[in-house]
């Protein structure tokens, strides 16, 4: 999905040097947003971003919630949006800027752990510091290891 804040790249995901970063920090900046932290965990062929919380001036935290939706690519290769209604009806998916915004601060989990396929477990967080206008992943990795044996039965 091509947002304000990313560039279209075919339905690959994002990474966070493909973000437009000047127009995301003006954004935040606009919204009063000192840090932003995106909380992530996953592994063995599932994971994803668990909340988005923004750090306001004065203290206040405002979340995000993650655009959930399905894209449909055409024989032309265009690619068209939808998500489910209140009447689990498919209809077109028409992205606020707070959908848009929270697509954008999400882009570097899915970039480095796409789906969150493979034997590993990870939890973290990306961290947004505005002022600094830097983007940092921190947490924690467990990857599965073998180790070869032999023995006389």
């Amino acid at each position: 999905m091509k947002t304000r804040f990313t560039r279209d790249d075919g339905g690959k995901y994002l990474s966070e040097t493909q973000l437009l970063r000047p127009a995301l920090f003006t954004e935040l900046r606009f919204r009063g947003i000192e840090r932003v932290e995106v909380e992530f965990c996953g592994g063995g062929d599932e994971g994803g971003v668990e909340s988005i919380k923004c750090f306001l001036r004065g203290g206040e935290v405002k979340e995000l919630s993650e655009p959930c939706f399905n894209t449909h690519y055409n024989p032309d290769g265009s690619q068209e949006y939808y998500w489910w209604n209140k009447e689990n009806k498919e209809v077109p998916f028409v992205p606020t800027l707070d959908d848009e915004l929270a697509y954008a601060l999400s882009a570097p989990v899915y970039n480095k752990y796409h789906t969150f396929a493979g034997e590993y477990y990870v939890n973290g967080k990306v961290i947004f510091d505005i002022e600094a206008e830097t983007i940092k992943i921190e947490g924690k990795e467990s990857v599965e290891t073998w180790e070869g044996f032999e023995e006389e039965v």
